[in-house]
């Protein structure tokens, strides 16, 4: 039997997805606030180091050439780069990034009853949030990226 996931309690300062902001690997500010265009946000936990890193990043780099063009229109538009790549940020614990805060209470790590967040489940865990901020989905990094790549699909074609 595996051990149960470790839960914190955490607060946010924000209940809008499109509120917060983060900043990049060059120390540049990304409001969040820029995003509510787009029609799906993928956040994701990648570690260069992780054994799961050559997996998927092959699978990031499948999806962005999949999704190229809309890819390109809306973040080259507005950020005038290719992916948005964050700094390395706390995810788990008793005081995460607000951007991991805020995905963790709002998405399906949260328990309503305990009032408690369960840890994200390992390195390139997915988050998908739709236009107006709501987690539609967690991936964890164990999913086939076939089917992960179906569900984007899947939510992209509504």
């Amino acid at each position: 039997m595996g051990s149960t996931p470790k839960a914190d309690s955490l607060t946010s300062s924000t209940q809008d997805f499109f509120g917060l902001s983060a900043r990049t690997i060059d120390g540049q500010v990304v409001e969040f606030g820029h995003l509510r265009r787009a029609r799906l946000v993928l956040v994701v936990n990648i570690a260069s180091k992780s054994p799961l890193a050559p997996r998927h990043f092959a699978s990031l780099v499948r999806l962005y050439q999949a999704y190229e063009s809309q890819i390109e229109t809306f973040i080259l538009a507005n950020f005038k780069v290719r992916f948005i790549l964050l700094e390395k940020a706390e995810v788990n614990g008793p005081n995460p990034h607000p951007v991991y805060a805020y995905l963790r209470m709002n998405g399906p790590l949260y328990s309503k009853r305990t009032r408690t967040c369960r840890q994200l489940p390992g390195d390139f865990t997915y988050f998908m949030v739709d236009p107006t901020g709501r987690v539609i989905a967690m991936v964890e990094p164990s999913t086939p990226t076939g089917a992960f790549d179906r569900y984007i699909r899947k939510v992209l074609a509504r």
